[in-house]
């Protein structure tokens, strides 16, 4: 695993962070954030702080796979389905394994977060 690299968890996460999302104001985001704000449902046992908490890290976690599978989708794209191909799959793999998809979701909802409406939780 990689030290921390330019303000980022490590090179692989600031590298896909720089290259594929950088000038990104994360409008193309904002539906899919919106309806994960929506669609959460908070853990009725919980207390107002502790939902609160879940649902930020819930929405993470979730924007971070979709970001995740963005990215695999596009570099798939641009792979030709040839067996000489297959070595570099691999390479491009491991190196996406290692990026932090949780940390470019954060940075994405800090963005996105100012600019939709985010319901109330109410304590059950």
């Amino acid at each position: 695993m990689s030290e921390r690299y330019n303000g980022w968890a490590n090179y692989e996460t600031w590298r896909v962070n720089l290259e594929y999302f950088d000038a990104d104001d994360w409008e193309r985001f904002e539906d899919t954030v919106q309806d994960l704000y929506d669609d959460y449902e908070p853990p009725t046992w919980a207390p107002l702080e502790s939902q609160q908490e879940d649902r930020e890290r819930s929405i993470r976690i979730d924007l971070a796979e979709h970001l995740k599978d963005e990215v695999e989708q596009w570099i798939q794209s641009y792979m030709p389905d040839d067996a000489c191909y297959d070595i570099m799959k691999g390479w491009i793999h491991a190196f996406i394994a290692d990026v932090r998809w949780t940390e470019i979701a954060a940075h994405a909802l800090d963005s996105i977060k100012e600019r939709i409406e985010i319901p109330q939780l109410v304590e059950s």
